[in-house]
């Protein structure tokens, strides 16, 4: 099977990163790693306009996510011309570049209409004091029909990354992206307590090397067919929930490396809404969190943004 992407970016990313991604640059590095489909979002919430066009130009290969701040008073009518009006399929939500707790009562509404035009959510994770896991994770149990995907599942930090599957294990409706996150150990124990359909492959372009994000996959040393569920499967029957979706499940190899994944009845279930996901061995602690529900505003560094 080839790859599908559930994360990255395309824009001008200015002084801070230095660096421009734009659709040209995405579609070679599609080509060359084999990625069937990608989840693109913007450089911030002003940024959806390229990715709207990178969509009109790729539909095929373009999965537009737009990228909307809830302190914005226009942000329900924006979702509703971004999803029903233009094609987009997905929201994300960036507490930290945005300066908002994640769990804040005024992302209720956005969450809300996620839920009744029927589109997962993307919520950046990993950074303090407004996207923790365990924020992200009072969002979901507010909403749990609502699909949610914990973007780089706790990022670098053990801690975190830690608290992303505690989190993700007690509330069936998180999905955790690989993206950015560090250690291969982590990901195969996610793969293996929180579900084999709840763990998607990411790159989180332009800031993460497709080659180092794959073989960090890779060195979880799982069969082959469960692999092919991390790199494209999870992704596929997730984004095909969505009305008017173009995903399908593949048959060729995976990871750009010419391996044949063979299909199994391991990982074929439909997402939680439909079937249950494979459960942890034994029931998860009651979710311990901490004192951290500041508001106020942050400067995001290198490396935070995405």
């Amino acid at each position: 099977m080839k790859i599908i992407d559930a994360h990255s970016h395309v824009g001008n990313f200015g002084s801070w990163a230095r660096f421009d991604f734009d659709l040209p640059r995405l579609k070679d590095q599609m080509s060359k790693f084999d990625i069937e489909k990608t989840l693109l979002t913007g450089e911030g919430p002003r940024g959806n306009d390229a990715v709207l066009d990178a969509f009109q130009k790729e539909p095929d290969l373009i999965v537009p996510v737009a990228w909307v701040d809830p302190k914005s008073p226009d942000v329900l009518s924006d979702i509703r011309r971004f999803v029903e009006k233009e094609g987009f399929r997905a929201i994300k939500l960036h507490p930290l570049f945005d300066a908002y707790c994640a769990d804040d009562t005024f992302v209720d509404p956005v969450i809300e209409l996620a839920g009744e035009l029927g589109v997962p959510v993307f919520i950046h994770s990993g950074h303090p004091p407004y996207s923790l896991p365990w924020q992200i994770g009072w969002l979901a149990e507010r909403h749990p029909s609502v699909p949610m995907v914990m973007l780089h599942m706790g990022h670098a930090h053990g801690v975190y990354v830690d608290a992303a599957l505690k989190v993700a294990r007690r509330y069936r409706n998180i999905y955790l992206d690989t993206s950015g996150t560090t250690m291969s150990v982590k990901i195969r124990e996610a793969y293996d307590t929180v579900g084999h359909d709840r763990v998607l492959f990411g790159i989180d372009s332009p800031f993460h090397e497709p080659s180092v994000e794959i073989e960090k996959n890779r060195a979880t040393y799982l069969p082959e067919s469960d692999l092919r569920n991390i790199f494209h499967d999870n992704a596929a029957r997730l984004m095909s929930r969505i009305p008017a979706s173009s995903f399908t499940l593949s048959e060729k190899s995976c990871g750009g490396r010419g391996r044949t994944a063979q299909a199994t009845g391991e990982g074929q279930s439909s997402p939680p809404a439909a079937a249950a996901p494979t459960p942890p061995a034994a029931a998860p602690p009651r979710l311990q969190t901490p004192s951290v529900r500041t508001s106020g505003s942050s400067t995001p560094t290198a490396g935070d943004r995405s």
